[in-house]
C-alpha cells in the first residue's frame, strides 16, 4: 500500500474521490482484488438498503450516527455507522497507479483487522464494506455477538474491580495496542466507549472499535489531538504536543484507573490538580 501521509477533507480534493471507477488492469501495488474492492467502497444506496436492515440507534452526534443492524442474507449482526461528509477526513491512497481519496477510518480499519474474510480474527473490529453516498459515508462493521462496550461492562459487573479481572482486560488491551502499532495504526482515543467486550466465552475478549480519531502511525511529535480531551496526556495540556507511545500508555492507565475505582471517571486535568487519587489499598506487587 502506498500511503501519502497527507490528509484531505472531501471538499478539498479537486473533485477526485474514492468513487472513481477502478481500472480493469491488474493491481501493481500488492493488493488482492478483494482488498481493492473493500478500499474503493460502493456508491449505490440501493445496494446498502438491499443488503442490510437497521435496528436500534446506538449513538448520535452532530457528525456521526450509529445503528445496530443485520445482514439480510444470513442474519449476521452488524453496526452501521453514518459519517457526515464535510467532517470526513480522507487519506490519499494509490491503487493500480491511480490516486484515490479514501476515508482515513476505512484505511485504518483495513490495516488493523484485514478484510471481511478475517472477521473475528483480530482485536480490532472488522470493516465489512463502506459506501460513499455523496452527503454521507456509511461504514458497515461486524457487531460481535453477546458483547457490550467496556463502560457498560464495568457498570454491570461490579466484580471487575477485582484486580485479577482488571489485569486480564489490561493484558489484552496492551497486546492490542502493540499489534496496532506494528500494523501502522495510531488509534488516539482509547476509552471504555471505544472498547467492546465479547461475553460469549468463559474469558471475556477485548475488541477495539471507532478509529475515527486515528491516523497512520508515525513516531513523531503530534500537535493536534482529536477525540476525548479529558484523557489527553499532561504534555498536551501543558505544551500542546504528544507522541504515540506515551499517549497510548496514558490512555491505558486511565482505563485501568476506572476499572479499579468505580467512583469517578478519569480526567487528566483532575489528576494534575490532585483531585483524583489512586486508591491506597491497591496492591503494589508485580504479579
Amino acid at each position: 500500500m502506498v500511503l501519502e501521509l497527507q490528509l484531505y477533507n472531501t471538499d478539498a480534493n479537486n473533485g477526485e474521490s474514492a468513487k472513481m471507477p477502478a481500472e480493469s488492469a491488474p493491481s501493481s501495488d500488492g493488493f488482492s482484488q478483494d482488498e481493492i474492492k473493500l478500499l474503493l467502497g460502493n456508491t449505490y444506496r440501493s445496494d446498502l438498503e438491499a443488503k442490510y436492515q437497521w435496528g436500534l440507534r446506538l449513538e448520535q452526534s452532530s457528525s456521526v450516527c450509529v445503528y445496530a443492524g443485520v445482514r439480510t442474507s444470513d442474519g449476521f449482526s452488524v453496526v452501521i455507522k453514518y459519517l457526515r461528509e464535510p467532517k470526513v477526513v480522507r487519506l490519499a491512497v494509490r491503487l493500480r497507479g491511480r490516486r484515490y481519496y479514501i476515508p482515513t477510518e476505512v484505511v485504518l480499519m483495513h490495516k488493523a483487522a484485514g478484510g471481511p474474510e478475517l472477521v473475528g480474527k483480530s482485536a480490532a473490529v472488522n470493516l465489512l464494506e463502506w459506501y460513499d453516498l455523496d452527503t454521507v459515508i456509511v461504514l458497515v462493521m461486524e457487531k460481535p455477538i453477546l458483547s457490550e462496550n467496556l463502560l457498560c461492562y464495568m457498570k454491570e459487573n461490579i466484580d471487575l474491580r477485582d484486580e485479577s479481572k482488571a489485569k486480564m482486560i489490561m493484558k489484552q488491551l496492551l497486546e492490542a495496542a502493540i499489534d496496532l502499532q506494528k500494523k501502522g495504526v495510531f488509534h488516539r482515543d482509547l476509552k471504555p466507549e471505544n472498547i467492546v467486550v465479547e461475553l460469549g466465552s468463559a474469558v471475556p475478549r477485548v475488541r477495539i472499535t471507532d478509529f475515527g480519531s486515528g491516523c497512520i502511525f508515525n513516531n513523531i511529535q503530534y500537535y493536534y489531538l482529536p477525540g476525548t480531551k479529558t484523557r489527553a496526556p499532561p504534555e498536551f495540556l501543558i505544551r500542546r504536543e504528544y507522541r504515540p507511545g506515551p499517549i497510548t500508555v496514558w490512555q491505558l492507565g486511565a482505563l485501568l484507573f476506572e476499572m479499579l475505582d468505580e467512583s469517578i471517571r478519569f480526567s487528566t486535568q483532575g489528576f494534575l490538580k490532585k483531585e483524583i487519587q489512586i486508591r491506597s489499598e491497591l496492591s503494589h506487587g508485580k504479579d
